[in-house]
């Protein structure tokens, strides 16, 4: 995303969830998220059921248009808007795509690991790094949590 090179950034407005968390934190989840994105949706997406290593994430195969999506809409969260921007919300337009994006924030907030902890707790990772720093992990999840709302509140209107 050309918005994290913004030497400005540091400025945009940030709404939501996202806005309980540093510049930096922000930053650098936005910029994990968009730099490994393909890699993402198809660990998302991927068939076969669920990550060995992660038995009880459930993926989400034939609905890659919904998940890259909602990461895309995660990024814009994450980086925000510049001050006179109109804030730019891609939200599901039905409950089916509300229920695809919760499904996939669910999934992606479970497998990231931020912690030397839940790395090695994660058979089959123990000797891997973190994903992100903690304040990162902890802004994305905000983030995809945030996402997730927004399928409870397409039922909750349906």
């Amino acid at each position: 995303h050309e918005q994290l090179r913004d030497e400005n950034a540091a400025e945009r407005v940030v709404d939501g969830r996202a806005s309980e968390h540093a510049f930096a934190a922000r930053k650098e989840a936005a910029r994990k998220l968009s730099t490994n994105h393909g890699a993402v949706v198809r660990d998302i997406t991927a068939p076969g059921g669920s990550p060995k290593t992660q038995p009880t994430l459930h993926r989400l195969p034939g609905h890659e248009d919904e998940v890259d999506a909602a990461l895309q809409q995660a990024v814009r969260l994450l980086i925000g808007r510049r001050p006179r921007e109109r804030e730019q919300r891609a939200w599901p337009s039905s409950a089916a795509q509300a229920a695809t994006w919760a499904a996939a924030a669910e999934y992606l907030s479970g497998r990231i690991q931020a912690t030397s902890e839940e790395v090695a707790n994660t058979l089959g990772h123990e000797q891997r790094a973190p994903d992100m720093s903690e304040a990162a992990a902890a802004a994305l999840r905000a983030v995809l949590s945030e996402l997730a709302s927004e399928h409870r509140r397409a039922e909750a209107t349906a």
